[in-house]
Order: structure tokens, then sequence, then C-alpha cells
């Protein structure tokens, strides 16, 4: 009598929804930064006219902070979303991605309720940094 070689069990991976969840993964983790605690996010500015960014932007969320202070957030595609503390801070992460690709559009994604002067210093920061495109993020005017 033969005794044959016990099948072994296949293993297969599934693959389709294993790429669903990563497609999904890729797409909304770097705008899990955007909402800063609210669904809405912050309450933009309103525009008349407005210009879209280029796809590979940077991205700066400033909210406001405690005491007057103005808290800001960067999203870049290249890296992972972060706070950064203060201008100092915003400055050198600026020149750090401008380091990398000196042509990047930062986009400042601003809340409505800041006080203009927190924007103003934070652009001027930026241009000193090298930047040469940056946009301000508005809702559409209605």
């Amino acid at each position: 009598m033969r005794i044959g070689r016990p099948e072994r069990p296949s293993l297969s991976i599934p693959v389709v929804p294993l790429a669903t969840v990563v497609l999904l993964l890729t797409l909304f983790f770097p705008l899990a930064g955007l909402g800063e605690g609210s669904l809405a996010g912050p309450q933009l500015p309103a525009a008349v006219r407005t210009v879209r960014a280029r796809p590979d932007a940077a991205w700066i969320v400033v909210t406001p902070g405690e005491g007057g202070v103005a808290r800001y957030r960067l999203l870049d595609s290249a890296l992972a979303a972060r706070d950064v503390t203060g201008l100092d801070g915003l400055s050198a992460e600026a020149s750090a991605i401008l380091e990398r690709d000196p042509g990047r559009t930062l986009v400042i994604r601003a809340d409505a309720g800041l006080r203009y002067g927190l924007i103003d210093e934070a652009i001027d920061r930026l241009r000193r940094a090298g930047a040469r495109s940056i946009l301000l993020e508005t809702a559409e005017a209605r």
C-alpha cells in the first residue's frame, strides 16, 4: 500500500482588498490634518476670484491657538503632517522644503478669525525663506 503525500493547503492573500485599503490610506492620510479638531476645518475667508494650487503644493494650516498665538501645521506630500512651533519653526521647515524644490508652491489655509498681522508675518517669513509662490486658500464668495 502506497501512502501519498498529504495535500498542502493553498495559502493566498486577497490582493484586491489589500490594494484598496492601501489606496484609501494613501489618499486620505495626508488630509487628516486639515480638520484640526472639527469636521469643517478652519473657517476660510471668502474671495470673489479663486486660483487652484498645483497638486504638489505644500500646505500650511494656520489656526488660532491659546493667548492669541497662531498654531501652524505643515502638510507636505513628501513627509507626514506635522505641527510646527512658531514662526521660526515655520521658516526652518519652509527652507528645507524649498531646498529640495525651489519652485514649490506654498498654500496657506488660515482661519478667517485670525488677526491679519499673524498671516502677514507668516508670509514675510516664508518669503525670507525663499518662497516664490505663496497662495492663500479662500472659500468661494456667495
